[in-house]
């Protein structure tokens, strides 16, 4: 499956503590975008600062952030608070999907609220998500 934005391979990000879903998840995403680069983080603070390092590198930023939302130190919405604070064309570049299993209305609502989060999806990652995710946003 083509996975290509303006002839450049796609970057996944993965943003979860619990590395076993760190690796089902990259499974489910190699399975439908076999050519894409996946990019895992076990803490928000840890991919913010990937992304502060690399602000002047837009090639490095990822196309799509899959995150999670209950880790420590930096929870998924604390996340999307410091992604905000970044530049506007790193911001543009990235498409935020809350990836998690919670079942609270309230961060569900908080999820569906947010403009820079286009969806929230309840885990486990689908190969069926992940081809609509692939419908919506690659070409």
């Amino acid at each position: 499956m083509n996975t290509q934005i303006d002839n450049k391979t796609a970057l996944i990000m993965l943003i979860d503590d619990v590395e076993m879903d760190l690796y089902i998840n990259q499974y489910v995403i190699k399975k439908k975008w076999e050519d894409c680069i996946i990019q895992k983080f076990t803490s928000g603070i840890d991919a913010f600062a990937y992304f502060k390092n690399n602000e002047n590198q837009l090639e490095n930023i990822p196309d799509i952030i899959f995150l999670d939302i209950n880790m420590p130190l930096m929870n998924g919405f604390e996340f999307v608070e410091a992604f905000k604070t970044l530049k506007e064309n790193l911001k543009s570049k990235c498409a935020i999907y809350i990836l998690s299993s919670s079942f609270n209305p309230l961060e569900i609502k908080r999820a569906n609220e947010d403009p820079y989060i286009k969806a929230f999806i309840e885990k486990p990652l689908t190969a069926d998500v992940v081809s609509v995710i692939n419908h919506g946003f690659f070409r």
